[in-house]
């Protein structure tokens, strides 16, 4: 691997902070989320809190959204 180059090495959730709420035809989702990996070429690691819009058509789920911001001191 190059040394620019970004490469995840595991990604968990907590399921104590994980939620999904479903209204009609739409989903939103939160969690927290803890993401280590290779970005830049270092290694990093740290929690996001993650929310999800999903929508449903034609009979499935698409991910329609998604935003991810860190968890300072965490």
């Amino acid at each position: 691997m190059g040394t620019g180059q970004t490469a995840l090495a595991s990604i968990a959730h907590d399921p104590q902070e994980e939620q999904i709420r479903i209204y009609g035809d739409v989903a939103v989702y939160t969690a927290l989320m803890t993401i280590a990996g290779q970005y830049s070429g270092q290694a990093q690691k740290g929690q996001d809190r993650v929310l999800s819009i999903w929508t449903r058509r034609d009979g499935r789920w698409q991910q329609i959204a998604t935003h991810m911001t860190p968890v300072a001191g965490r």
